[in-house]
């Protein structure tokens, strides 16, 4: 099952490496407004927090999504370059 949305930022993210490094629990918002808690089967993602939107992979198990695939869309590095540029033409 594939699920979307963005990161519940006022909730916990819980992420304990010396304990398990292939848990990551934190929540999310999806598409349709439901908050849903995520288990993350693998370590926390680099720039986690300044992702614009997440897609997981994965399977519900009674309340909770338990993960095995993410991907990120963050915001683009080049966006004000892109301005910038769209500045100088215009």
């Amino acid at each position: 099952v594939k699920l979307v949305g963005t990161l519940v930022k006022d909730k916990p993210m819980v992420f304990e490496p010396t304990v398990d490094p292939n848990k990551f629990s934190f929540f999310l918002e999806d598409q349709e407004g439901i908050e849903r808690e995520i288990i993350l089967l693998k370590g926390k993602p680099q720039d986690f927090e300044m992702s614009e939107s997440i897609v997981l992979q994965g399977r519900m198990k009674d309340d909770v999504f338990i993960a095995k695939d993410i991907q990120l869309k963050c915001p683009s590095k080049y966006k004000d370059e892109e301005s910038m540029i769209r500045d100088l033409v215009e």
